[in-house]
């Protein structure tokens, strides 16, 4: 007999860790009110979902590994405990449906995403949260035993998840180990014959090292909207999972920092740099943007691979440059070595290509992910996944920054890149490309933001957006094919952006195409000013600043870049 319970003040959950918005987003009254009329909206980003009298657990109504992940996971059942919390939901709508998808995991014949990683460990917080509720004591016993079997299986797949050390520097491996520390915490999964909670908080030390840069108080996996996400994490684990682990200090005292990294990567105080996979024109959550603001302009992220530069004008907003400069690709990162962005006034300018797009699709690895995405160099139509090597910075004169670094990905031709920011003035970067052997075709890939209009004139370029007019110089124009792209498929994608999952638009792109058989050099001046106080050739480039005439010689007599002050 199928009975009601009344309203409880859930104690059961004590020690529990949630799966990230698996509580705001289901344990309400909307989500409870849709899946008694049998839909469900597994995951904000997608629309809501008929499921008919029997659920379908091969459905995929978008075609979209991410909706299949939040879909097996099963954190939509929240919706259920707060019915029966609040006295309007019996037992047996949450036997029904979980009783069904264990019976469909025994069969064996299952979706690629019921088994996925990141759908099997938070899909095991939701059998310990379920474990923990009085609503599991109404199951009939066999029910129980039913679950509780397929539970043990979800502990044997994260074992070989952890034995693959393939999670180790991933958020996932932080998910993992959350849910074992979960599972560890109901019987019969305590017992210390199985070693669950010293396993568990074993691979919660590993994961979290491997995402977190103490030094740069910054998430090691390349993308803003994940060092959200390590926020979140380090807000919301558990003291008592914490203090399991040997860390030798308390990372929650790491936040504020992290929170003050958030200066750095927004443009606006709010709307997140697109680095890595983070969804362009995307904002940091509210509780983030209450950070310090420095007074230092310039901060290099050395062991996250990107440096920031970050003024506030006269005019009561924002300049700021970022380059990207990682050795390896993180989890969530991009192979976007040397890749430069400029955001003027508070407004995108030159843009990364923007977040992951769609986790499991071609395009994203073919596009988003890849060096065609970015700002930067490319060779015969080819991609790379190298990182970056000599890596420097300095301030040789007031008002003037110099950012350095180099890759091998086009072996044996090396592609080195140059930034000279001129405070309030623009953007020189020089490109050299040396090694070479043969006669190769190079690109020089832009991306403009939404909106961004691209003019190519006689001797330059004009950037209009926003009621901006920005001039852009390059040194050898003459020889440059200059084309714009936008929205172009095929072998070689290029000029699009993202904002969402499964979501792309074309943006304009310029491709500065130049054919050579030996050493060369080009360079790029993006004015922030409709000044003419600069000059730029094939061999140099000179600009007045307040402390001077500066003069950059792009190859002198050991064929480097120099900068003198006259």
């Amino acid at each position: 007999m199928w009975t009601i319970m009344v309203e409880s003040k859930y104690p059961y959950w004590d020690g529990i860790w949630h799966p990230y918005k698996a509580m705001e987003s289901h344990y309400n009254e909307m989500s409870y009110v849709e899946l008694t009329e049998q839909k469900v909206k597994v995951w904000n980003s997608f629309a809501t979902v008929e499921l008919g009298d029997s659920i379908d657990w091969n459905m995929d109504p978008f075609d979209n590994k991410t909706w299949g992940l939040y879909f097996n996971s099963l954190n939509w059942l929240y919706s259920l405990f707060w019915g029966y919390d609040r006295g309007v939901e019996s037992s047996e709508r949450m036997h029904n449906i979980v009783t069904d998808y264990c019976n469909y995991l025994q069969r064996g014949d299952v979706n690629e995403m019921a088994w996925f990683d990141h759908s099997t460990s938070d899909r095991l917080c939701f059998l310990s949260v379920l474990f923990r509720h009085p609503i599991f004591l109404e199951f009939p016993q066999s029910s129980r035993d039913l679950i509780t079997k397929i539970a043990f299986e979800h502990i044997s797949k994260i074992r070989e998840f952890y034995d693959s050390k393939f999670w180790f520097n991933s958020n996932h491996g932080v998910f993992h180990a959350l849910s074992i520390l979960n599972i560890a915490q109901v019987h019969p999964f305590s017992k210390t014959d199985y070693g669950l909670e010293s396993f568990g908080a074993q691979y919660l030390e590993v994961s979290l090292r491997g995402i977190l840069s103490i030094k740069d108080a910054f998430t090691l996996e390349q993308s803003v909207y994940y060092h959200q996400l390590a926020l979140n994490l380090l807000q919301t684990i558990p003291e008592s999972m914490f203090e399991k682990t040997s860390f030798d200090q308390d990372l929650t005292q790491l936040i504020p920092r992290m929170i003050n990294s958030n200066y750095w990567v927004t443009i606006d105080g709010k709307q997140m740099l697109p680095l890595g996979d983070t969804a362009y024109s995307a904002n940091i959550p509210g509780i983030y943007s209450s950070f310090e603001n420095p007074s230092e302009k310039i901060r290099e992220f050395s062991e996250c691979g990107f440096s920031i530069y970050k003024s506030f004008e006269p005019t009561g907003k924002y300049n700021t440059v970022s380059f990207l400069h990682q050795p390896l690709r993180g989890p969530h990162g991009h192979f976007d070595a040397l890749s430069v962005t400029i955001s003027y006034q508070n407004i995108p300018y030159v843009i990364d290509s923007g977040g992951p797009y769609k986790y499991g699709d071609p395009f994203r690895f073919t596009y988003f992910m890849s060096n065609r995405a970015h700002n930067n160099i490319i060779i015969d139509d080819k991609v790379h996944q190298s990182g970056s090597e000599d890596v420097s910075s300095s301030n040789p004169y007031p008002g003037v920054y110099c950012l350095k670094a180099s890759h091998k990905g086009y072996d044996p031709v090396k592609v080195s890149r140059e930034l000279f920011i001129f405070e309030g003035k623009g953007v020189l970067v020089l490109d050299k490309i040396t090694g070479i052997i043969d006669s190769v075709k190079i690109d020089s890939l832009w991306h403009f933001a939404v909106g961004c209009e691209i003019q190519v004139m006689d001797d330059s370029l004009n950037a209009e957006f926003s009621n901006f007019n920005l001039p852009i110089f390059v040194s050898n124009f003459d020889q440059l094919n200059m084309q714009i792209v936008s929205g172009q498929e095929g072998d070689n994608p290029q000029g699009w952006t993202t904002d969402g999952i499964g979501k792309r638009h074309p943006i304009q792109t310029l491709v500065a195409t130049l054919d050579a058989d030996s050493d060369t050099t080009m360079a790029f001046f993006f004015s922030l000013t409709e000044g003419n106080d600069f000059q730029i050739t094939e061999d140099d480039f000179s600009i007045t600043t307040p402390s001077g005439k500066n003069i950059i010689t792009f190859n002198d007599d050991t064929g480097k870049s120099s900068i003198h002050l006259i």
